[in-house]
């Protein structure tokens, strides 16, 4: 790392608390309590998802610069469409606000709900606020706002399809509950899985 680097690092590149990864490694997690383990999870995932961020800064100078997002996702070791992504929301939130920082929601809303909403509004800092001022704090229900809004009509939560593996009979079975089946649009998988059921009756 330059020296320059080192010098502007606290300020313009990491402001998340770095020690955080020293103290998970460093703590006798047997004598935590759950909601110990539940603060140091939500530290550990606010990490991650600045890092996202900051790879979205990153890929935007190169970009901006090089002239090859491409190249520069190769070469940081990162899938291109993630950090085009990132880039994008990136983009998106300092067009409106230059001094937007995804740690003001620390604790607020997860990395995937900020990528969302940069990704279904050109105004993404105001659909932000918007949403958490709704007390909406969640991918699903940002998600399912959006699509409100978009449509006029109120999306009901997403159904809970499970799947989970029988080693009895190897293979796969699902898991829905009964009052939630209605809120799937089956006809594109009727047909389909009628004809399947008559074959193996």
């Amino acid at each position: 790392m330059s020296k320059k680097i080192k010098e502007r690092k606290d300020k313009d590149l990491v402001s998340v608390q770095p020690e955080m990864l020293s103290i998970v490694d460093s703590t006798d997690l047997d004598s935590l309590d759950y909601d110990g383990l539940v603060e140091l999870g939500l530290g550990i995932n606010e990490i991650k998802g600045y890092s996202k961020w900051l790879l979205g800064k990153l890929g935007a100078r190169a970009s901006v610069k090089y002239g090859d997002l491409k190249r520069y996702a190769n070469d940081i070791h990162e899938v291109y469409e993630s950090l085009h992504r990132y880039v994008g929301a990136y983009k998106k939130y300092t067009s409106e606000d230059p001094n937007f920082n995804p740690e003001d929601y620390h604790n607020r809303v997860p990395w995937g709900m900020i990528l969302l909403v940069a990704e279904n509004s050109d105004t993404p800092v105001t659909l932000l606020n918007e949403l958490t001022d709704k007390g909406v704090n969640s991918v699903e229900g940002a998600y399912r706002e959006i699509k409100t809004k978009e449509t006029g009509v109120e999306v009901p939560h997403k159904p809970r399809i499970n799947l989970y593996w029988d080693s009895y009979i190897n293979k796969w079975k699902i898991d829905i509950k009964q009052t939630e089946l209605p809120l799937i649009d089956w006809s594109d998988v009727k047909d389909q899985l009628l004809h399947y059921l008559e074959s193996i009756s």
